[in-house]
């Protein structure tokens, strides 16, 4: 297994990223697409396979305006391999990954609600 003496996708100078979802049609749940795509500073150099672009790609299952949940399905080579030698066993329940959008909640209004829910 290859060994990484550094994160993947490190940098101390600059780094491009990319995120995309769409939604998929007629499905009666709120499921996405998506994909993330990266680059950085020297990325050739320190990926070992040569590659200049690291991506992902899987489903997004939305949880309301506030949370997602991700499934990544597809990796490039260097994350795959990154993935196998750094997580091991279990990876895929490892890079599930998890995001909140903070900005949907009306703050004010939590506690009111909280006062009228240990009122009843």
């Amino acid at each position: 297994t290859l060994k990484y003496a550094q994160p993947l996708g490190y940098s101390n100078n600059w780094l491009f990223a990319m995120n995309l979802k769409t939604d998929i049609p007629y499905l009666p749940i709120p499921l996405k697409v998506f994909a993330d795509i990266a680059t950085y500073t020297d990325a050739k150099n320190t990926n070992p396979s040569g590659a200049t672009v690291l991506y992902e790609a899987g489903l997004q299952l939305d949880l309301g305006k506030v949370a997602s949940i991700y499934f990544p399905l597809i990796l490039s080579k260097d994350l795959n391999d990154y993935s196998h030698s750094v997580l091991g066993k279990g990876r895929f329940g490892k890079m599930i990954g998890f995001s909140l959008n903070l900005s949907e909640i009306n703050w004010l209004k939590i506690p009111s609600q909280l006062i009228k829910a240990t009122s009843n």
